[in-house]
């Protein structure tokens, strides 16, 4: 194949650090095994995907208005890759599993060579199970990023041969010492201990498309959030506790806690927790839409440990063998602190005793921190030589 046309969608251009460490590293590792590759990569805005100057191109895709400019850009591709590992749950919003099934079907129509790649699994409606499962039996390669995936996709219907691999951003490429002594001179980490936060407001969820509404509800246009089911006061009790647990790692004076901002739908309660704390000095907010992928990185060198609810906020500090608590919300972080023998460092998020079991499970990590990096060093080794497989099966396939 001469100068394969390779189309790369995903949840991508939101200024979520995570999807976008996973779309870098894609295309660095693919362009090292096809260097004549010419990648577009898809972005829900036109400016925010500017920096990545390694992809050819990048292509506007509007959510609210996905179908025909998917359809176009597929069509123009000989291969297509689905990027976003959490692609297949409603928890946040239907609508991504509306717009990733779409093209997985308009792949087949149009006999486009189409790779699910290192893909998750989560809570799915019922009345989904059928098709998705149909639409991912119709791909040419399925990939997952933990062994649990593949169990629950194939308990969902899923009958094609998966293939289990590793999370792609764990293979981006390292940050520069410089970018990372730039990093800690930017959010003022010194010679302090830094144990970093990056929480999830829940209860926000499931998102919804409304094009009309207030402002204050919108996590991005045209995403609006829901607070369904009391949603509302249970976001001001995680809000609570959560400012509760920071005041516990707080009560070491030698300690800075950066609250860290994945997704731009984390900036709220980023936000509202630092006017909680009043200690902006020691809060410092660490933002991805502020950051490339590769500087968030830098940052997380720094981390001693991180307690966090979004899942890259625990993948990417693994880089730098960082232990962590997760207050977990869905299977990912589950699958993966049991992947690490880190389940005594799991919590669910509605366990009513979510606040002790965190100081506790802080404690017993800070126990013995270095065993655990260590392990985690070792695990990162194995997961990075794991996720190479994607890379060298996307190039089989336009050899």
């Amino acid at each position: 194949m001469t100068k394969p046309r390779i189309f790369i969608y995903g949840y991508h251009g939101w200024k979520n650090i995570g999807a976008e460490a996973r779309l870098v590293s894609m295309i660095e590792n693919i362009k090292a095994r096809v260097p004549d590759a010419h990648i577009t990569a898809s972005t829900s805005h036109p400016k925010n995907l500017d920096y990545l100057t390694i992809a050819d191109e990048r292509a506007y895709v509007n959510p609210a208005f996905h179908k025909r400019r998917a359809a176009k850009l597929i069509a123009d591709s000989d291969l297509m890759i689905l990027a976003e590992g959490n692609m297949l749950t409603d928890e946040f919003s239907p609508l991504m599993v509306e717009i990733f099934t779409h093209a997985m079907e308009e792949a087949a129509r149009q006999k486009v060579l189409a790779v699910g790649l290192a893909l998750d699994s989560g809570t799915l409606a019922p009345q989904r199970h059928a098709r998705v499962a149909s639409a991912l039996d119709g791909l040419d390669l399925l990939t997952v990023r933990i062994d649990g995936a593949a169990a629950a996709l194939k308990q969902l219907g899923v009958t094609r041969p998966i293939e289990v691999t590793a999370d792609c951003a764990l293979s981006m490429s390292p940050p520069s010492p410089e970018l990372c002594e730039a990093m800690a001179a930017r959010f003022g980490f010194g010679s302090a201990r830094v144990h970093a936060v990056a929480p999830v407001d829940f209860h926000m969820w499931p998102a919804k498309i409304s094009l009309i509404g207030r402002r204050e509800e919108y996590l991005r246009w045209p995403i609006k959030a829901t607070w369904a089911d009391g949603g509302r006061e249970k976001t001001a009790q995680l809000l609570s506790d959560w400012a509760r647990y920071i005041r516990h790692l707080l009560a070491d004076r030698e300690t800075v806690v950066p609250l860290v901002v994945m997704d731009p739908a984390d900036r709220r309660i980023v936000e509202q927790l630092r006017s909680e704390l009043a200690v902006p000095d020691r809060t410092p907010i660490v933002d991805g839409a502020d950051l490339t992928p590769h500087q968030m990185s830098a940052t997380m060198f720094w981390f001693d440990t991180v307690t966090t609810s979004r899942y890259h906020a625990l993948v990417l500090p693994l880089a730098h063998s960082v232990p962590f608590i997760a207050l977990g919300h869905d299977t990912r972080t589950r699958f993966i602190a049991d992947q690490f023998g880190a389940s005594d460092a799991f919590i669910r998020y509605d366990d009513p005793q979510r606040v002790e079991k965190m100081i506790a499970a802080h404690k017993t990590v800070l126990s013995d921190i270095e065993q655990r990096r260590t392990l985690i060093s070792e695990g990162v080794r194995e997961l990075r030589q794991a996720d190479q497989r994607n890379y060298d099966l996307v190039a089989e396939m336009l050899s």
